[in-house]
């Protein structure tokens, strides 16, 4: 080893870690870094699972960080090589092949487990987890022979395994406990917009409901309700949630609560072992979503680097989800108190709904379903302390077409773009103007902005435009709308080549994930042309007088 460069041991390949590393060979060679990762693959995005279940993209796109890159930078990758156990004192980690590697510095990166309940029969064959790569080929392989599946768990992974399921045509029943769908991140109306975009998908909700027993003679036949209901099913998913994977820190001895304790530079109780991403917790908090975590990471490459100012001081409380394919934006508080005042905008046809609470002139909490063109703002406001300026009911402003440039300018350079990856408007910037990019596959192959749920899309064409890159050679005819920046012709092309054939479909591959009232009613129109009536029509983008007497 030279002498000059410090071991660094990484436990974990995941997302965070990704970005860990990314961010400190940017900056300094003064480490020989080995990376542990208990599956296969290079790093890669899990956000995006949901998409590979659904068919909607292929494995190989998930890879974050290929094996050229590990090379390049002079990382070791040890993937398929989990980590077991930590001897803090000898300064080693020993992987499941039980060899060692020396560390001088440590940082564990080993994300989180699927919560299985206590639920008699999940040892049957056809009942699956839904965390990793091999989890999803367990399901599609069992998909394709199945007639009918349960999901149990109604929150963001078990919608997403359903919807994955759903699109490739298996009958699917989500079993949730409580009362409404995403508890934790919507109100009851919230709640109630999302339930009715699924169940429009062909999904059956079944709540408050408790799994008892999942039952079958070595392979599932069905599950059994507390209740005494019986739901047919040889094809089971349980997802009721995740929890800290912190036995390989607790198991060494290091202070563990819910995750594994640390302070603001992401140091555990041992000055030598560092932790970032859903393994820890920081000031009593435990992070499920990304962008806070690619802040811990970025902090800790940071202070690695001999930054002796970088501290994490913990994430916004907001969080940007593609749930089923419906986007969905929740910050802050989600229950009303007494002393709110509400803003609301609901449009249950075309599946919008906005409510944002406000208690003296402080942004308390917001929630977005359907339309997402408002979620830079509100998070603007909530990063410069949550006071509410101006024009209250911007907040909640409906989906109109309006250019995302006049949108993406208004917004101050740290507002969060990419609620996904915590990329802000700064750093799309400084990628289009320093870096050269000049699409929006270019500034999310810099900075990841818009690459995994796809809702900021619009935004970061906006942040193109402003910079004065030109459009490209189809300008001369005009977008259909702003959703979906493309002329009639190309767009007929590309959802011909595609074989594009729902609203959603076009406005997730071309457009902004989402679309506004105007655009969904053209492309129902153009798509029954194009398709001469083969097309999966979209009650949403009816005209209205169709809707009502329909």
């Amino acid at each position: 080893m030279d002498g000059t460069r410090r071991r660094l041991v990484v436990v974990g390949n995941g997302m965070v870690a990704a970005a860990f590393l990314e961010e400190l060979v940017a900056g300094s060679d003064g480490f020989e870094v080995t990376v542990f990762g208990a599956e296969p693959h290079p790093a890669y995005d899990r956000i995006k699972l949901s998409s590979v279940l659904a068919g909607q993209c292929e494995p190989e796109s998930l890879t974050m960080l290929d094996e050229d890159w590990y090379a390049a930078h002079g990382v070791t990758l040890r993937a398929g090589r989990e980590v077991v156990a930590i001897d803090r004192e000898r300064r080693m980690v020993r992987d499941c092949t039980g060899a060692e590697t020396p560390y001088d510095v440590c940082v564990l990166a080993t994300g989180s487990d699927p919560v299985v309940p206590p639920i008699d029969g999940t040892h049957r064959g056809g009942v699956h987890t839904f965390r990793t790569l091999r989890d999803v080929d367990d399901i599609i392989e069992a998909g394709q022979t199945s007639s009918s599946s349960v999901v149990i768990g109604g929150g963001l992974l078990g919608l997403e395994a359903a919807y994955g399921l759903r699109r490739r045509g298996v009958e699917v029943s989500v079993v949730h406990l409580m009362d409404r769908l995403m508890e934790r991140q919507l109100d009851a109306v919230g709640a109630r917009v999302l339930r009715g975009e699924l169940e429009r998908m062909g999904m059956r909700v079944v709540m408050p409901a408790e799994t008892a027993s999942i039952l079958g003679n070595g392979r599932v036949e069905a599950i059994a309700l507390r209740d005494g209901r019986v739901l047919d099913a040889d094809l089971v998913v349980v997802a009721c949630g995740i929890r800290p994977a912190a036995g390989l820190a607790r198991d060494c001895g290091l202070t563990v609560g819910r995750g594994i304790v640390v302070d603001d530079q992401l140091r555990t109780s041992d000055p030598r072992v560092y932790a970032i991403g859903e393994c820890t917790e920081h000031r009593g908090l435990v992070y499920g979503i990304v962008a806070p975590l690619n802040l811990q990471a970025r902090v800790l490459a940071a202070h690695l680097r001999g930054d002796e100012s970088a501290a994490f001081e913990g994430g916004i409380p907001a969080t940007t989800l593609k749930v089923a394919g419906v986007h969905v934006f929740s910050a802050g508080a989600v229950e009303a108190e007494a002393d709110d005042d509400l803003l609301t905008l609901e449009d249950t046809a075309s599946g919008i709904y906005k409510r944002v609470l406000i208690q003296d002139q402080q942004l308390r909490g917001a929630i977005l379903v359907g339309d997402l063109s408002t979620a830079p703002q509100i998070t603007a406001v909530l990063a410069a302390g949550a006071h509410v300026n101006g024009n209250r009911l911007s907040l909640v402003a409906a989906p109109t077409g309006e250019p995302p440039q006049s949108v993406a300018e208004g917004l101050p350079d740290d507002a969060v773009v990419c609620g996904c990856n915590g990329v802000t408007k700064a750093s799309i910037v400084a990628a289009i103007r320093q870096q050269g990019c000049s699409t929006r596959a270019e500034v999310t192959r810099c900075t990841r902005a818009a690459g995994s749920c796809g809702s900021c899309g619009a935004i970061v064409d906006g942040l193109l435009a402003g910079c004065g890159v030109e459009a490209t050679a189809a300008a001369a005819e005009p977008d259909l709308c702003a959703c979906v920046p493309l002329g009639l012709h190309p767009l007929r092309d590309a959802v011909r080549e595609r074989n594009l054939r729902s609203v959603q479909a076009v406005l997730e591959a071309l457009g902004n994930g989402t679309g506004c009232a105007k655009c969904k009613i053209a492309l129902s129109y153009h798509l029954d042309a194009w398709w001469c009536g083969d097309y999966e029509e979209d009650r949403s983008a009816r005209f209205i007088n169709d809707r009502v007497h329909a």
